[in-house]
């Protein structure tokens, strides 16, 4: 849950294609964000240092979240300038947070349009970050003023986790992720989840697999794409990394590439990937190489079919809480000691095999073997080796990830 908000826009360059009534028709490319990628100095000079080290880390869009007046007109500037897509907030003319926002009208909406169309690369508007329920109505409103005015431009919201003012123990979270769907019609799904509120968090066992999964089926559901935002900073409120590492964050992407996103968000980046002074972050080499390749997988997997998502060492009954498929049923079966989390998907011609090692902490890799019922083909993502085998060998480092392409012999 943040303590912050957001904004999306699209152009020629964009990342989206939207149909004529606002309705997402195509993603043509994998979706990795940043929500407050600058800070609110308005100093052109520093943001095209933090912009062009943000974009050269493998980012393909930027929320230009927390900014108005100058500082929001300057970081468009810089995004024309290097050629960044961005998605712009202004909480102070047509952007919610929560509960609240500014008063909103058709002539805040015409003259929104109006100032943002001259930059090419803002390619939406962010219309409201974790709407309540009761803010359901306006948040839809808002939405259907843009798309009249700007249909090719994505009018973005993102939802609040369960951990925020509606939970599952109460059942009131997918009675709002419903009341969501039904009554703003987001053309993306998006949601927010940060489960290190600490040194000795862990992804196993979190109530983020709940979230996930449930968010995962509805996007299947509604055929909207789903788009995640990820933890980066330890500290959330004001964006320094404390105890995160590159690890932690690392697993939260490629975890979060099994449930079939569409698009992934670092939160945020600033702090995590670049300094507040506008130099790279102690892990900035190391995260960029990590945006490559999720990137990369991200784009391999765009257009095939989340068709199952398992996860090792679970029961019947904790499957079934986190909207898992049973492994028990699964065509393959896995012997591991450590916690895989495994994404199938589907072409015409194959599935797809990603496995991620959910042990982030842990300093030995987790290793294990799938076994098919009849020998396979099975390609490595990363060198294009194939093996023809019934038992795939896995030797998983701690946080990391394999892709398999499984086809017939």
């Amino acid at each position: 849950m943040k303590r912050i908000f957001k904004t999306i826009t699209l152009a020629t360059t964009s990342v989206l294609l939207l149909s004529s009534c606002g309705v997402v028709r195509k993603q043509d490319q994998f979706v990795l964000s940043t929500f407050f990628a600058v800070g609110g100095s308005a100093d052109k000079q520093q943001y095209t240092k933090m912009l062009t080290l943000t974009k050269e880390s493998g980012i393909n869009l930027v929320e230009l979240t927390f900014l108005s007046g100058q500082a929001l007109d300057t970081a468009l500037q810089v995004c024309e300038e290097i050629k960044l897509n961005n998605i712009a907030q202004d909480l102070t003319q047509y952007s919610g947070f929560g509960d609240q926002a500014p008063p909103f009208t058709d002539q805040i909406a015409e003259q929104t349009v109006q100032n943002l169309q001259k930059y090419q690369y803002n390619i939406g508007f962010y219309v409201w970050d974790e709407p309540t329920m009761e803010q359901f109505e306006n948040t839809a409103k808002i939405k259907q003023a843009f798309q009249k005015l700007a249909p090719q431009k994505l009018a973005f919201s993102c939802i609040y986790p369960s951990y925020g003012k509606y939970d599952w123990a109460s059942g009131r979270y997918p009675i709002y992720v419903d009341t969501y769907l039904k009554t703003v019609d987001p053309p993306v799904l998006s949601m927010d989840y940060y489960p290190y509120t600490d040194e000795n968090s862990q992804l196993v066992g979190s109530s983020l697999w709940q979230d996930l999964g449930y968010l995962r089926k509805k996007s299947l559901e509604t055929s909207k794409p789903f788009w995640f935002y990820f933890q980066s900073v330890g500290d959330l409120q004001n964006k320094t990394p404390e105890f995160m590492t590159v690890e932690k964050t690392k697993g939260q992407m490629y975890a979060a590439l099994c449930y079939g996103v569409k698009g992934l968000s670092y939160y945020t980046s600033y702090g995590a990937l670049v300094t507040e002074s506008g130099e790279k972050s102690e892990n900035y080499d190391a995260l960029t190489a990590v945006n490559m390749r999720v990137k990369a997988m991200g784009n391999f997997l765009l257009n095939k079919t989340s068709q199952a998502v398992y996860q090792t060492g679970l029961g019947l009954r904790q499957e079934n809480v986190y909207y898992l498929d049973h492994l028990a049923d699964a065509d393959f079966t896995v012997d591991t000691s450590g916690t895989l989390l495994i994404g199938l998907f589907t072409d015409a011609k194959n599935q797809y095999m990603l496995i991620v090692n959910l042990q982030v902490n842990d300093t030995q890799p987790t290793t294990g073997s799938i076994t098919f019922p009849q020998s396979v083909k099975a390609t490595d993502f990363d060198t294009g080796q194939t093996q023809q085998t019934s038992t795939l060998s896995l030797t998983i480092e701690p946080a990391e990830a394999v892709l398999y392409t499984i086809s017939n012999p």
